[in-house]
This record gives C-alpha cells, sequence and structure tokens, in this order.
C-alpha cells in the first residue's frame, strides 16, 4: 500500500496499532464521535481482518456525548476539544473500577489482619476468635489416595482463610470483566487475571513476611497461597493461549515468532510454568526436594522474565508486580545479611546409631526478630561440608542466651530419613569424628515460625490468676523436637506463677531411644501427664540403659506410662483430655500441638474436629513444612 506519503510504510506480517473513531448517524465532521479506541492491534496480512477486528472495533468505545447523537448544528474545534477531554477523563475513571475493588480489598484484609493479629493477643481467648482463626471448616480426607492431599489443603482452612479465598476469588471475576469489557476480547480478560494474579505470587514466600505482621501467618503456612495462586496463573495463561490460537487460526506462524509482542516468549513462559508446576509436586518436593530446588529458580526466573517481556508486559505486568519484586529483594537481603553474613559457630555434632538421630549444636549472636526461639521455630542449616548449595531446615529443640557472651546456644536433631541424601550425609559426617573446628563456612539462617494458635497466657488483659490454658502435645519419633522446645519454654518461671500449665504429652515412636535426646519429656512432673507409645520392637544395649537409667537418670522398666505394641485412639484421648478440663474448671480452651506423619496429622485433625464442643473448645497447630 503506497500513497505517495513519504511516511508510508510497508506491511509485514506483524501487528499495526490504530486509532479509528466515528459516528453513528452522521458524517459531519463537526459532529463529536459516538464510538472509538486507540491502539488497537491489526494484522493486515491476516485472512479476513475485517471479521476477526468488526465486531471489537465497533463495540470498544461510546460516547460521552451530552448532545444525544453529536452536534449536527456545528461549533468550534475548541468545544470539540473539550468534550474529547472529557469523555476521556469519564472513560478512564470508569474503567478503574479493577483497581479501585483492588485497594479497597487490599486496604480491608489489612485492616482486618491488624485487627485479628492484635485481638487475641490483647483480649482472653473468646468464641469468636474460636470460630473465626483456629476452627478448621470441615474434618479432612483420612485416606491417602492419589490427590486427597490437595483436597485436604481446603478442608483444612479457617473461616477466616476461607474469607480470605473468597475474596481473592471475586477480585479475579472483577479484573476479568475489566479486561473484556476493555477490549472485547476473551484472550485480553485472561490476560487481565494473570497480571492480578503476578501481583500477589510471591508475598507468600517471602520468610520475613508481611503476611507474619499482618496476620501472624510465618511462611512455611503460606506456602500453599504460593502454590494456589501459580496454578492459577497457568490456568489462566493456558485459557489466553487456547483463545489466542483460535483468534489467530488463520495466521498461526505469528503465534511462533519474536515479532511485534513476541507471542513465542508468552509460549516460552507458559512451559516454563508448566514444568515448574510439575516439579512442584508433592512426590518430587517430600522425596526429591534437592530436584525441586535446582529446577524451581531457574524456571521461575524464566517465566516471570519471558512474562514481562511478551505483550509489552514491561508496561503492562511489570508495573502491577514491582511491590512484590520489591518485597523478595528485601526479604533475600535480610536473608543474606541474617543467615550469611552472622557468624555462625557448629559447637558440637554426633550421631545416635539406635535412635538413628544427628545432633548439631549451634552459637550465633542473633536468632530471630520478635519472637523466642524456644517456641517451636526452625531455622535453615548450611554446612558445606555435606552439601555445597543446600540449605536444610531443622527444628530448634532447646535453645538459651549465654550470659557471658550474649550469644544463643541452640541444639538441633534430625532423623536420618531413609533415601534422604542431606541427612545421610550429615549422619555419616557426624560419625567420621572430624575435628569440630575443621567446619568452616557453616551458615545458619532464620529462625522462622510461628504459632499458629495460642499456648500462652500472654493477652494484655490477662493476669497471673486467670486460668490457663490446657496444653496437648500429639507427636510421633523427632516431631517431638518441636515439643521439648515448648516444654523448655515453659520452664521459664513467668509460666509457673501462681500455677504451672497442665500439659498433655502423647508421643508414638517405633523406637523408645529417641527418648534420650529429649530428657525434659521423661521426666516426671505433676502437671505434665505423658503416654508414650511404643509400636517397634526393643533394641537391645541402649534400651536396656534407658530402662535402668543410665541415659536418662530415670528407671522406666515399671513405668506404667509405656504402652507397647499398640497406638494411641486419638478421640478416646482428646475426650480423656476433655473430661479431665471439664472437672477441674480449667479454661474451656485447649492448645493441640500435632507434628508426625500426614497419616498421624489427619487423624489428629478429625480427633480435634469430632471432640471439640462448646463446653471444650479445642484449637489445633499442625507442624508440618510443606517448603
Amino acid at each position: 500500500m503506497s500513497t505517495g506519503d513519504s511516511q508510508d510504510a510497508t506491511f509485514k506480517n506483524s501487528n499495526v496499532y490504530v486509532s479509528w473513531a466515528y459516528h453513528s448517524s452522521s458524517t459531519s465532521i463537526r459532529s463529536t464521535h459516538t464510538a472509538y479506541d486507540r491502539n488497537i492491534a491489526i494484522n493486515f496480512l491476516s485472512v479476513s481482518p475485517t471479521e476477526t477486528y468488526s465486531t471489537g472495533m465497533i463495540n470498544s468505545g461510546t460516547s460521552n456525548n451530552n448532545n444525544g447523537g453529536g452536534n449536527n448544528n456545528g461549533g468550534n474545534d475548541d468545544n470539540e476539544g473539550d468534550n474529547d477531554d472529557d469523555h476521556d477523563s469519564g472513560d478512564s475513571k470508569k474503567h478503574l473500577y479493577h483497581l479501585y475493588a483492588l485497594g479497597i480489598a487490599v486496604f480491608s484484609l489489612m485492616v482486618l489482619g491488624i485487627i485479628t493479629t492484635i485481638l487475641p493477643a490483647s483480649v482472653k481467648s473468646n468464641i469468636f476468635t474460636h470460630f473465626l482463626l483456629y476452627r478448621k471448616v470441615s474434618k479432612v480426607i483420612p485416606y491417602d489416595f492419589p490427590l486427597v492431599s490437595y483436597v485436604n489443603q481446603f478442608l483444612d482452612l479457617t473461616l477466616g482463610e476461607l474469607v480470605i479465598i473468597l475474596v481473592y476469588a471475586g477480585l479475579n471475576v472483577i479484573w476479568f470483566v475489566y479486561g473484556y469489557l476493555e477490549s472485547q476480547k476473551v484472550s485480553s480478560a485472561f490476560a487481565k487475571v494473570i497480571v492480578f494474579n503476578y501481583i500477589f505470587l510471591f508475598i507468600p514466600v517471602t520468610r520475613y513476611s508481611v503476611l507474619q505482621a499482618l496476620f501472624g501467618i510465618s511462611f512455611e503456612r503460606s506456602i500453599k497461597f504460593h502454590k494456589w495462586i501459580g496454578v492459577m496463573v497457568f490456568l489462566s495463561a493456558t485459557a489466553h493461549g487456547i483463545v489466542e490460537f483460535i483468534e489467530f487460526k488463520d495466521n498461526i506462524p505469528f503465534m511462533f515468532s519474536v515479532e511485534d509482542g513476541y507471542p513465542l516468549l508468552g509460549i516460552i513462559a507458559w512451559l516454563a510454568l508448566g514444568l515448574l508446576l510439575l516439579f512442584s509436586m508433592e512426590p518430587i518436593r517430600r522425596k526429591l526436594y534437592e530436584l525441586f530446588l535446582v529446577f524451581h529458580i531457574p524456571l521461575t526466573f524464566i517465566t516471570v522474565t519471558f512474562s514481562i517481556i511478551h505483550g509489552e508486559g514491561w508496561i503492562n505486568l511489570l508495573p502491577y508486580m514491582a511491590f512484590s519484586i520489591i518485597l523478595m529483594v528485601i526479604d533475600w537481603t535480610l536473608r543474606a545479611i541474617i543467615g550469611f553474613g552472622l557468624h555462625t559457630q557448629l559447637v558440637h555434632i554426633s550421631y545416635d546409631e539406635e535412635s538413628e538421630v544427628t545432633t548439631c549444636v549451634f552459637e550465633k549472636r542473633f536468632l530471630t526478630l520478635f519472637h523466642n526461639p524456644n517456641h517451636a521455630h526452625f531455622v535453615f542449616v548450611y554446612i558445606p561440608q555435606v552439601s555445597i548449595y543446600q540449605l536444610h531446615p531443622m527444628t530448634i529443640s532447646s535453645c538459651e542466651k549465654l550470659a557471658d557472651s550474649n550469644h544463643y546456644r541452640f541444639t538441633c536433631h534430625i532423623k536420618r530419613m531413609e533415601g534422604g541424601s542431606w541427612s545421610t550425609k550429615l549422619a555419616n559426617l557426624a560419625k567420621s569424628n572430624k575435628p569440630i573446628d575443621s567446619y568452616h563456612g557453616v551458615r545458619v539462617e532464620g529462625a522462622y515460625g510461628n504459632l499458629s494458635i495460642p499456648f500462652f497466657n500472654d493477652s494484655l488483659l490477662s493476669r497471673s490468676e486467670d486460668k490457663k490454658r490446657t496444653i496437648v502435645f500429639i507427636v510421633a519419633g523427632i516431631g517431638a523436637t518441636p515439643a521439648n522446645a515448648i516444654l523448655t519454654a515453659l520452664e521459664d518461671p513467668k509460666y509457673n506463677e501462681p500455677t504451672p500449665y497442665k500439659v498433655y504429652v502423647n508421643l508414638t515412636s517405633r523406637n523408645e531411644a529417641i527418648l534420650k535426646h529429649f530428657r525434659i519429656l521423661v521426666q516426671h512432673k505433676p502437671n505434665v501427664d505423658c503416654t508414650f507409645y511404643i509400636t517397634g520392637t526393643k533394641p537391645s544395649k541402649s534400651i536396656e540403659m534407658l530402662e535402668k537409667g543410665q541415659s536418662t537418670g530415670i528407671d522406666h522398666s515399671t513405668d506404667r506410662r509405656f504402652i507397647r505394641g499398640s497406638r494411641p485412639n486419638y478421640v478416646d484421648y482428646l475426650n480423656g483430655v476433655k473430661a479431665q478440663v471439664n472437672q477441674s474448671k480449667s479454661l474451656p480452651y485447649v492448645s493441640v500441638f500435632a507434628c508426625g506423619p500426614s497419616s498421624m496429622m489427619n487423624s489428629v485433625h478429625n480427633a480435634v474436629w469430632s471432640c471439640s464442643d462448646m463446653d471444650c473448645r479445642f484449637e489445633l497447630h499442625k507442624e508440618e513444612f510443606e517448603f
């Protein structure tokens, strides 16, 4: 096409951006247009461009003309320009409702988060906080069938979390409608949904998290929201791509080009995200964590980078997700400074054959912000002699502040897992008896974690003479580690005035040799009621020493707290606790801490849900690491 104009350009097989306007009934040049649009992408070399674009062009804009059909009586250019400006302003305001909805929702949730975070810490336990924040919406499915764990993630929600999810779903609908009304294209509607979900994608995985500051949710419990948002991005991108292929069915080569809009990069970003989700599946995350990490980081970089380039994402996407990217940069900076900048000293390492547990003792000047490291916190440990690229999570089983050096000394126990390469390498390293001063470059990142339910009478309105919560630990094997930490914290005199907390411990283990690492669990105390279920066969020498008190100082040979060859019925156990609470006229709120295999956790969840009533309200914290 050539008009003789020096600015003419040859049409290529790519989109050309045009602007247009027309009047529905008048041909006068002075009439204000009744429909218009700008920056419409048209490929003039595609087949039947009129059929492809005419509907969107005709319906894209409507006039804000107060004269009804245009000013056929004439007028001057200035007035006409004023009308156009008014139209543009009104249309822009009209199309900002998706941002208004986002702002209102985020502000409301922030206020609600602050209230629900401060409220439990400011007032005594009450039925409102119980049902909104701590009561699960349903029982979970107790069977270990494929995909059941994904269904259970939704059944494990609280009412407060459900409200947040419903608000989020509503915002997705609003952004979809906005995208469609703006362009009259379904593909653009799905693109807006992608942009919206990218805004929040990285916020749940910041370890020094805004979610913990506002909602008290530490990142290991918010990771599920990161996964759900990632799935939402993938599904929206899939729908966006399908619709785009349908629209360009007569020009498929354009979809695999790097011309206008870089459609090929969008396809690559979609494929990278699909692989990322595949390697994030639960079996790979649990059993091949190193493989998960190796793929997750580079695929995330490819997905985000190509998404920003595709479709002029530096204009349409990057400004929206800039906030979460800034949070991630701040988070990485803090993790680098606190985790790797501050020196960590490994002062002891040993391995116990009978219990298959490695004990590590560290010293560090600073651990965590605003929390007691004995309240079931965990750290990421980096030992280059084990792996030069991997950090491994460990729960702190006890922590003390050294008076002479102002450092923290904390102990971690890790079970050697079958097929667990890192834990096996650590055990072999401990057995090698290398000099402790040969461990160079050891670092500890953290501590992280936060109890999801109240455990202590720390509210501003609490008095020392107030009734205290009953605390129940239901743990299995090495899952006793966080229970040991909290029981260590309860040794503090401030928790024992005027009376100590009533504590119940229910521990199941194949091998009772593990108890030698948690002596505080085995000690006889009037306020601690322990039951130990031993399901495996009795090892020889170590357990004989344990029973004779040579390991723990207590003779277990006639200890009636030990039940061998059977497993606990958690419904019966919690009903027994409830009877004791009602009989003693204690505070009718019971904090249940559970840590163990998924089958046990599901059983405890359902038992808590069944046993809780208006006379005794059980509130459950599950210590799970779903990284």
